[in-house]
Order: C-alpha cells, then sequence, then structure tokens
C-alpha cells in the first residue's frame, strides 16, 4: 500500500487541495494526483535546459581544449559550440520546419532518414582525418569544417545509395534458409517378395 505524501498539492480541479501520492496513485484522488503531477512537472523544464545546455558547452570546450597537442586541429571551442548551437535551434524549431519539410515529398524524406545512420557512423572519424587533411594543406579552420562537412555528408548518401543496398541483398542470400540437401547416401533396404 502506497503511503500518501506528506506534502498537500494544489489540484488541478478548482478549489480543493488533497493530499497525493507522488509515485503510485491509488487513492480516491488518483485523478487528482496525475493532474498534479502534470502541473509540476513543467516547472524543471527551464532550468533542466539551461544545466543541460552549460554542461554541453563545457563539454565541447573541454574537449576542444584537450586538442591542444595536436598540431592540425585548432583548440578553440568557437566552430563546434557554434554547430552545437545551430543543432539545438534547428530541433527547437522543429515544428516550424514541418510544412517546408513536408513539400520534398515521403520518398525524399525517407532517404534524409536513411542517410542520418551512416551519418552518424562516418562523421566523427572520417570527418575528424578530413579537417586534419585539409588543415595540413594550409586551408583555415572554418573552410575545413565545412569542407569536411559536405564531404562526409555525400559520403553518407553514397553508403546509403550503393553500399547498404548491396549488403541489404547479400546478408538476404546469405541469411535465407536452404532447402536441406538430399540424402545422396544409397539406403539398405529388404528386398520385397
Amino acid at each position: 500500500m502506497p503511503l500518501p505524501c506528506r506534502r498537500t498539492w494544489r489540484c488541478a480541479t478548482p478549489r480543493s487541495t488533497r493530499p497525493c501520492c507522488r509515485t503510485v496513485c491509488s487513492s480516491p484522488w488518483a485523478r487528482c494526483c496525475r493532474a498534479c503531477a502534470a502541473d509540476n512537472r513543467g516547472r524543471w523544464r527551464g532550468p533542466a535546459a539551461v544545466l543541460f545546455l552549460a554542461g554541453s558547452l563545457v563539454e565541447i570546450a573541454f574537449h576542444a581544449g584537450s586538442m591542444r597537442d595536436n598540431p592540425l586541429i585548432d583548440p578553440n571551442p568557437t566552430a563546434p559550440i557554434l554547430v552545437f548551437v545551430a543543432a539545438i535551434a534547428a530541433i527547437a524549431s522543429a515544428d516550424r520546419l514541418q510544412g517546408p519539410l513536408a513539400r520534398l515529398g515521403p520518398a525524399r524524406l525517407a532517404t534524409l532518414g536513411l542517410v542520418t545512420y551512416p551519418l552518424y557512423l562516418l562523421h566523427q572519424t572520417v570527418g575528424a582525418a578530413l579537417i586534419a587533411a585539409l588543415m595540413a594543406t594550409g586551408l583555415s579552420g572554418w573552410a575545413a569544417i565545412v569542407l569536411a562537412a559536405l564531404g562526409v555528408i555525400a559520403l553518407a548518401f553514397a553508403v546509403t545509395r550503393w553500399c547498404e543496398p548491396w549488403v541489404r541483398r547479400w546478408l538476404a542470400r546469405v541469411s535465407a534458409p536452404r532447402d536441406p540437401a538430399p540424402d545422396s547416401r544409397p539406403t539398405a533396404s529388404l528386398p520385397t517378395g
């Protein structure tokens, strides 16, 4: 039997204050408890978002600073922080992007969705190698980042377009159930008659 909260929460229904259980709502006021929990959950969104963003920026700055030993990589965290902020802004405005994205059509959106996993797999290692190689040729950090990003995106599209279908067909062929081979050994049988 769950213990009720010692604290009294203001219920979402007007003119009532009832004790709620925070974990399991098995009291007669279960509906009230769920409403209270829903009302009180939203108040942590702002501080949680600020904590998440601050922690992320500290992590990015730390990792950028840890690259000081590599002469080909700029330890300035400005570029990674700007990329992170741009990604968060795109996520935050996702509801506004629904209309323009819907105009692309389902086939193009499906292709964009399929590109995300190869992009996830390739962006760090191939991207870092491309940035280092481009900066070794004397290109500035920003230009190297832009060119490496375009190169990794193109490579992810190529993997999605040509490599993945071939691998899928090969895996389907290899893992397809096979009919058992007929037994070619002679069988001994008694003569009839």
